[in-house]
């Protein structure tokens, strides 16, 4: 018995009522475990296309609840916000050079341009697979992670700016968390949270590095406090993001399709290809399996 995990050992009401309380906890207090399709997450595959909250309990609540709390650290809404923040003072902060020779400017043209670019790739491969179905089966690859991006291009740099290179360091790791994070809580797989943290750290590189060389520029007081409790309040209290959702609604209105293209149909549509099966063109399955199709 003592051997048991705990959710083994609690009574069937109690554990009735946990198997509740952690399903709402995925439908609305977290990012979501399914991107665009009941079917697309790469361990569903596995359990019948379901998502078993008995499983994601066994290992221990702690572990489940940590890696929940972990992933809301690459949500947009939450780094947006501290980014802005953060760029609005390196514009402001004075400084020995003028115009944009200065330090934080510097920093903060090229931060607002590495963000801008790696955004703009992430959501165009995400638009290119929903809308089109343009995806690698073979890597299970239907888009960069936003999470994973965001987080590597985001957090390394405002822990830069409160603590040097030990911040930057422990930016990193934060960001790595998150990336490994996403493919914990089913949201995609490994190639997707590996290519979008890469996209990220290139971002981040691009900036910390330049900014880590330049001397006698400290943040005030205030800045370190107020990202620390932005960073601490907004995962534990902020709504569920809708970027996904925002993003779905674009990529359909874009290409015209009623449905989105899912990792479901691109998996099944290699194997048609493999076994030497024509694979219609989604144009041409018009209300299949949710694949899109012209209007």
């Amino acid at each position: 018995m003592r051997n048991l995990p705990l959710f083994r050992r609690i009574s069937p009401a109690a554990s009735a009522m946990i198997r509740l309380a952690a399903g709402a906890a995925l439908r609305g207090a977290g990012p979501r475990p399914l991107q665009h399709d009941s079917r697309d997450r790469p361990a569903a595959r596995r359990r019948g296309n379901r998502l078993d909250t008995m499983e994601w309990m066994d290992g221990g609540t702690a572990r489940w609840w940590f890696w929940m709390a972990v992933t809301r650290f690459g949500e947009a809404q939450i780094l947006l916000p501290a980014f802005l923040a953060a760029l609005l003072w390196l514009v402001a902060v004075r400084g020995p050079e003028a115009g944009l020779a200065h330090p934080g400017r510097a920093a903060a043209g090229r931060w607002a341009a590495g963000v801008a670019v790696a955004t703009t790739v992430t959501t165009a491969s995400k638009l290119a697979f929903i809308g089109w179905g343009y995806g690698v089966a073979a890597l299970d690859f239907t888009g960069f992670s936003g999470h994973a991006m965001f987080s590597a291009s985001l957090l390394p740099m405002l822990a830069a700016l409160v603590l040097g290179r030990t911040g930057a360091l422990a930016g990193s790791l934060l960001a790595a968390l998150v990336m490994v994070s996403r493919v914990h809580v089913g949201a995609h797989s490994w190639s997707e949270a590996l290519s979008g943290a890469a996209l990220g750290a290139a971002v981040a590189a691009y900036t910390v590095r330049p900014w880590l060389r330049a001397e006698g520029v400290r943040p005030p007081l205030w800045l370190p406090l107020a990202l620390l409790a932005w960073l601490t309040v907004l995962p534990l209290h902020a709504p569920p993001a809708r970027t996904h959702e925002g993003v779905q609604r674009l990529a359909l209105w874009l290409s015209g399709h009623p449905h989105p293209y899912t990792r479901h149909q691109m998996h099944h549509d290699a194997r048609r290809a493999a076994e030497g099966l024509v694979v219609p063109a989604p144009a041409a399955l018009d209300g299949v399996a949710g694949v899109p199709a012209p209007r």
